[in-house]
């Protein structure tokens, strides 16, 4: 093989296998994102990606508890809401529009941009 060829083929084959691996992709329902999370996204931060898009800063949902349906593609889910850095709430919430709006893990990068 040319050398051109072989340095393009590991980076033709990254870009097609990385989007498609739900692991990497940790966008989606709420459900879709706590289902991949260790202990199904208890103890963890989510956040709607609309928030940063409108520039709330330092606003997720700590995750006290889950009970998914459907291999993860719907349940429900309890938590903390923490709105600019003040928690809002003391006690567990049942978290809404978890199928709604796309939510993902606070502070983790988003590997389907890199792709």
């Amino acid at each position: 093989m040319p050398p051109a060829i072989a340095t393009n083929l590991p980076a033709k084959i990254l870009s097609e296998l990385l989007p498609s691996s739900p692991f990497l992709q940790r966008r989606g329902s709420l459900f879709r994102v706590l289902s991949i999370l260790p202990k199904d996204g208890v103890g963890s931060k989510v956040t709607q990606a609309r928030w940063e898009h409108k520039g709330i800063p330092n606003s997720y949902w700590e995750i006290t508890r889950v009970r998914l349906r459907n291999e993860g593609k719907n349940g429900k889910a309890w938590g903390r809401l923490i709105w600019k850095g003040r928690p809002i709430h003391e006690q567990d919430t049942m978290i809404p529009r978890g199928l709604k709006y796309t939510w993902k893990e606070f502070g983790a990068e988003d590997f389907t941009k890199q792709a």
